[in-house]
């Protein structure tokens, strides 16, 4: 259904983000501000390359049992991409590792943001220990490596690493246009029961599900925002806007509509510097935090919030018996796929801060508000480029765990991202210039981008 105009609009996109995205890129000849989009980049791919290839090859299939669970197959490339994800994320980062460690000979000066965020990791790890579940800590230690390594580049790297999430979803754009000339089928299904896109089918793209492609370039949007300017913005947004409303992903579509009007008022703000704009950003941000908090309170019946109820009453029963330190990073799909909670065996409470707090507890909450304070207590500019990545998880957690702070998955470059913005503010706020090795370089803050 609707073949020829759907492939016809991902072939014209796919050509207007690549555009746009090359009219974006930092204009410097050190190779230093490139390092971090060059990080960003590869292990976004590392963890989306597996299903790509498998719906590429048409070697991927999915069903949905009774419950009404998705059962996702990978084919033979794809199963062995996705055994390798873990291992060549955790090769990169010892690279980049390795490479500034050997730049900066001993004057390396670490940022502590990405070291907060390892250690809700690190205590979903532990509870995962503690749990028996030793086969579950690779994946999760590979993101706590990730974030060891994103310490290292200790100034604020934001807008780089917005353009290396920009050249991501850019280039995945293109992946589901080539995806979907080779195996349209692959892309789209019927509309269930419950939802259906405006164009009245599901779009899955190269992704397993349609919330896993809508919520990749959800992600994308602060992204482009931080990292491009006037019309390279404007396209790159429509480009991605668009697909999420055919994605059919009420939670995305939510999101992106939020995310929107956040935009909006940050790019308001930073061009007029008014710190009404600012508040204004910073209220909708807040205000999405606390929908996200309180919404699943109000749950009365197992079918509320599009059958959510149920998923958010089992959650704040296994928090309530595990309040201080979580279930651990494997928590819930361990108690699912036993049939001791829901018997649906959805991947996760379908909530942000349910997942924090099912795998980590209030440590975990408490830490998350540590690193919230780090990545948003710098003025100015950087404040605005925080409130549109926060905007993310705020909007997107109200009716998904979007951002998986303790596991390594589709999303967690996102993470990256947001780390390596929540760099060390100088003296006097001026990220003006570095110094390293006794010579001062611009930071991608004062690059025209």
């Amino acid at each position: 259904m609707y073949q020829l105009p759907i492939t016809t609009f991902f072939l014209v996109a796919s050509v207007v983000a690549v555009w746009a995205t090359w009219g974006a890129r930092p204009r410097s000849s050190d190779p230093f501000a490139m390092s971090p989009a060059i990080f960003v980049f590869l292990i976004a791919w590392t963890t989306n390359i597996s299903i790509v290839a498998s719906k590429a090859l048409n070697e991927f299939t999915s069903a949905t049992d009774a419950s009404g669970t998705t059962l996702v197959q990978l084919g033979t490339i794809g199963t062995a991409l996705g055994k390798l994800e873990r291992i060549v994320g955790a090769l990169i980062a010892l690279g980049f590792l390795c490479w500034r460690l050997a730049r900066e000979r001993g004057a390396l000066r670490s940022s502590p943001a990405p070291l907060v965020l390892a250690s809700i990791c690190v205590v979903g790890l532990l509870g995962d220990l503690w749990n028996g579940m030793v086969g579950r800590v690779v994946t999760a230690a590979t993101l706590v490596l990730v974030l060891v390594a994103a310490s290292t580049f200790g100034q604020s790297r934001m807008r780089s690493a917005a353009f290396g999430a920009t050249m991501f979803v850019t280039s995945y754009l293109l992946a589901t246009t080539v995806v979907m000339l080779v195996n349209y089928g692959g892309t789209v299904s019927p509309c269930p029961e419950r939802k259906c896109s405006v164009a009245g089918l599901i779009l899955e793209g190269p992704a397993a599900t349609d919330n896993n492609f809508a919520f990749v370039l959800l992600a994308g949007l602060p992204c482009v925002a931080i990292a491009t300017r006037g019309r390279a913005r404007l396209a790159l947004i429509f480009c991605l806007f668009v697909p999420i409303l055919l994605s059919g992903s009420r939670a995305a579509i939510f999101g992106a509509a939020s995310l929107a009007l956040l935009i909006a008022a940050c790019s308001w703000a930073a061009l007029s510097g008014s710190r009404l704009g600012t508040f204004l950003a910073g209220t909708m941000v807040l205000t999405g935090v606390g929908v996200g908090l309180i919404l699943p309170l109000t749950t009365v019946e197992p079918d509320d919030y599009t059958a959510r109820g149920a998923l958010w009453t089992t959650a704040q029963q296994m928090v309530a018996e595990r309040p201080l330190f979580g279930w651990g990073n494997s928590g819930w799909q361990d108690q699912a796929i036993a049939g001791v909670i829901y018997e649906g065996g959805a991947y996760s409470p379908h909530n942000q801060w349910l997942d924090i707090l099912v795998s980590t507890g209030f440590l975990g909450l408490v830490l998350v508000s540590v690193f919230t304070y780090l990545l948003l207590r710098r003025p100015g500019p950087a404040r605005i480029d925080g409130l549109m990545l926060l905007g993310f998880v705020a909007f997107g957690g109200v009716l998904e765990s979007a951002l998986g702070l303790n596991r390594y998955d589709s999303l967690s470059w996102l993470v990256l991202v947001i780390c390596l913005g929540a760099g060390h503010v100088r003296t006097g706020g001026d990220e003006a210039t570095i110094k390293s090795k006794h010579v001062e370089r611009p930071t991608n803050e004062a690059l025209a981008l």
